[in-house]
């Protein structure tokens, strides 16, 4: 019975003692960061039969339990990784807020609002030369900063990039100590006993990476686990593989570990919010930062390449964006328009040139029709070459040079004529009848027969002369009719004027006569046998006055209400059409008008009569191009003639060296006429509007949404952070109410064990004295 009594009291001493030193190692790593709490298992010992009687021989310590949720944890290591992201995310938002510095006087809305103002403020003086120093000093103080958010934000790419390098070191590092600690769990555990410290340490270690990347661990039935990053194996059971990264071309990033070929990106921790902010996050703000820029550049050469400097005219100008051979013969000239490499659009419309004789101050305007799918390369600079006074050609580097001869100019600026009836169609000397308007259905062979008082003649109309005689244009009837020998040799001619067919005698004055006299092509023409004209020794010669201003390029028609003389027929008007056919006004040049009094008719223009003869019935009528725009077809800015800026990116982009050079070059006026500064109200509007380059944004609202999307980004990254952070928190009270250290439960603890090992101490002293008692007995 002794050995019983005795085995049960030292099992009871032992127990408390264990239980003591659980309690104690519990107490020491309250604050050990992943510590789970250890809890003391016991069991009573297997009995023991005597005297016929099964009777408990104590307890056992069988084991110290690790108090700990592997779920649990798990969810807190995926959370962490999340938070990380965030938080890797916030940082670099925060830090490209800040680099654009709004609202700010040093951020660009305030740089770009002062551009624009430099150039109001040059209109209301357009030859104060200390006010376009200012504007070249506005334009250089908006690039500069262009250029400051673009090297900005690839520094912060670059410095991200740099950032994964370091971050992917280190989680080589604690794959490392997950390796060790693998072998170490392995061995322990070997014993049949848990590795509850080194398992704790393991969590930790694992926790530490998921916080850098998205990690999935499983654990092998020899207590060490297998570390995967999608897919691909981290850590084995006993060593670990390196995990490197890689930078490509435009800065894209990936992941991969040693022994894989294929590359991966992280989802959450703080690599996948360093990849964020190194590939997508300053690379899609540069984007439209870039997009910002070339539609700046573009909006501005649109503007200032149809002004016309104080100078006058020009005598040379060489463009500043090349053509380039898009298909690989060695030869740019065969490129389209549309396919030619330039880095903005070329669209379908017209450009004027104007070329001015410097001696008589005459002012010649040539139109030239763009058409960007079917004119290549080589055709615009033709149709530039064939103007009179100007030679166009193409530099070996793709870029187009233009030069007028001595003595002339020329410019692109919005002309519009004062003396529209050049050709005299409207009252001139000669005597003229005019058609309906195209297109005519003609059928091959129609004829037209027309008398002068030089003899008569008649054209016949072939399926040559039309490309589809069925739907005749008026250029191609005047070509046909100037084609006829006959016609020519009676001294007579055709002219086009806005769509109409114009017979006209060669002669002038009252002796002129012309006559239509038969024919089947008539009444398709809208012309009647008989129909007569007569010349005369005063022409009617209307004249423009004022500055046009309309928002778009208009074509004003003049036709005669009725025949009759200039400021003595009763009733005596001219009706003026729109392009689209509508009545503007009419102007009253009846009796009571006195020549040479301006009519107003809209539009900022007026239109003046001298005296003569107007007839309805022979078909009279003018046109006036009113000119908003000189180049609709875009291709002066495209190709950067008479160019404002140069660049096409923020990094790049830049005010032209020559203005800078020399301001007297920045282009004043939009008409060409002294003291205009409509090229500088263009100018100073030339961001106002929307641009499908910025979805339909102006230049500062598309700026201000650039702003405004990031600060969203940085609220919404913030909101998501703390939203994230209350779960964290949440699992986290989780995990310390069941794994974490209660001092107070410890000392509680301490105790009871205390008090344990104290009865079994005293169990063993009764057992002793009770053994010497029976012993004394005995002997």
């Amino acid at each position: 019975m002794s050995n019983v009594s005795l085995n049960v009291g030292l099992s009871a001493l032992l127990a408390a003692q264990t239980g003591l030193d659980t309690a104690g190692h519990n107490i020491s790593n309250a604050a050990t960061p992943g510590y789970s709490r250890q809890q003391l298992l016991l069991a009573a010992s297997d009995p023991q039969i005597l005297h016929g009687i099964a009777m408990g021989s104590g307890v056992n310590a069988t084991s110290v339990r690790r108090i700990a949720d592997q779920l649990l944890n798990e969810r807190i290591a995926g959370h962490q990784g999340i938070l990380t992201f965030m938080d890797t995310r916030i940082a670099g938002l925060g830090q490209m807020e800040s680099l654009f510095g709004e609202p700010g006087t040093s951020g660009l809305a305030t740089k770009i609002q002062a551009f624009f103002s430099s150039f109001s403020r040059l209109a209301t003086n357009p030859s104060e030369s200390a006010l376009r120093e200012n504007v070249v000093t506005s334009t250089s103080d908006m690039m500069q900063t262009f250029h400051s958010l673009a090297a900005g934000l690839s520094e912060v790419a670059t410095d991200s990039r740099a950032q994964v390098a370091a971050q992917v070191d280190q989680a080589n590092g604690i794959a490392s100590r997950i390796a060790t600690l693998n072998r170490q769990i392995s061995q322990f555990e070997a014993t049949g006993q848990p590795a509850n410290d080194l398992r704790d340490q393991r969590s930790q270690a694992l926790d530490d990476l998921g916080k850098i990347i998205d990690v999935r661990a499983t654990e092998l039935p020899s207590g060490a686990v297998n570390v995967q990053v999608s897919g691909q194996l981290l850590v084995g059971p006993t060593r670990a593989y390196q995990m490197k990264s890689q930078v490509v071309a435009g800065g894209t990033m990936s992941l991969s570990v040693e022994g894989h070929a294929s590359t991966f990106k992280p989802k959450s921790g703080t690599l996948a919010g360093l990849f964020e902010i190194a590939r997508d996050v300053p690379t899609e703000r540069l984007s439209q930062l870039d997009a910002l820029a070339k539609d700046l550049v573009f909006r501005l050469n649109k503007a200032h390449s149809t002004g016309v400097p104080a100078s006058g005219p020009f005598q040379f100008l060489s463009g500043k964006f090349a053509f380039h051979d898009q298909d690989g013969d060695g030869n740019v000239t065969d490129e389209p328009l549309a396919r030619s490499g330039l880095d903005w659009p070329v669209s379908n419309g017209v450009l004027r040139v104007s070329v001015t004789n410097r001696a008589t101050g005459a002012v010649e305007t040539t139109k030239i029709a763009v058409d960007p799918e079917a004119m290549t390369v080589g055709d615009l600079v033709s149709k530039l070459d064939a103007i009179g006074h100007v030679s166009a050609s193409l530099r070996n580097d793709g870029k187009l040079d233009i030069s007028a001869d001595a003595g002339y100019g020329f410019d692109f600026a919005a002309h519009t004529s004062s003396a529209p009836d050049a050709a005299g169609t409207f009252g001139g000397l000669t005597a003229s009848i005019g058609t309906r308007k195209e297109p005519y259905v003609l059928s091959i062979g129609d004829t037209l027969q027309l008398t002068t008082s030089s003899g008569n003649a008649t054209v016949t109309f072939q399926a040559s002369d039309f490309a589809n005689v069925a739907h005749a244009s008026a250029d191609e009837v005047a070509a046909a009719i100037n084609n006829e020998p006959s016609v020519t040799s009676i001294g007579a001619k055709a002219v086009v004027v806005d769509g109409r067919v114009v017979l006209q005698t060669t002669t002038t004055g009252t002796g002129a006569t012309l006559q239509i006299t038969g024919g089947t092509a008539v009444g398709t023409l809208g012309l009647s046998v008989g129909q007569s004209a007569v010349g005369q020794d005063n022409a009617v010669a209307p004249q423009i006055t004022g500055t046009y201003t309309g928002a778009a390029n208009e074509t004003y028609t003049f036709i005669p209400t009725s025949d009759g003389t200039v400021g003595a027929t009763a009733g005596l008007g001219v009706d003026v059409f729109d392009s689209h056919g509508t009545k503007v006004t009419t102007l009253p040049v009846g009796d009571g008008y006195v020549p040479g009094t301006p009519l107003f008719f809209g539009a900022g223009l007026s239109a003046s009569f001298n005296l003569g003869d107007l007839s309805k019935s022979a078909g009279q009528v003018m046109s006036l191009d009113a000119i908003a725009d000189a180049d609709t077809s875009d291709v002066l800015a495209a190709t950067g003639l008479n160019a404002f800026a140069v660049g096409t990116t923020a990094t790049d982009i830049d005010i032209d060296p020559e203005i800078a050079a020399d301001p007297s070059r920045l282009a004043t006026s939009g008409t060409g006429a002294p003291g205009d500064n409509g090229a500088l109200l263009a100018l100073s509007i030339a961001g106002h509007g929307g641009s499908d380059a910025l979805l339909g944004s102006s230049t500062s609202d598309f700026y201000a949404a650039i702003v405004s999307t990031l600060g969203s980004d940085v609220s919404s990254a913030q909101s998501q952070s703390d939203t994230e952070t209350t779960v964290m928190n949440s699992l986290v009270a989780r995990r310390d109410s069941i794994s974490g250290v209660n001092t107070d439960e410890e000392l509680l603890n301490i105790e009871r064990y205390q008090q344990s090992y104290q009865a079994a101490a005293r169990f063993l002293s009764v057992v002793n004295e009770t053994q010497n008692d029976l012993m004394q007995i005995i002997v």
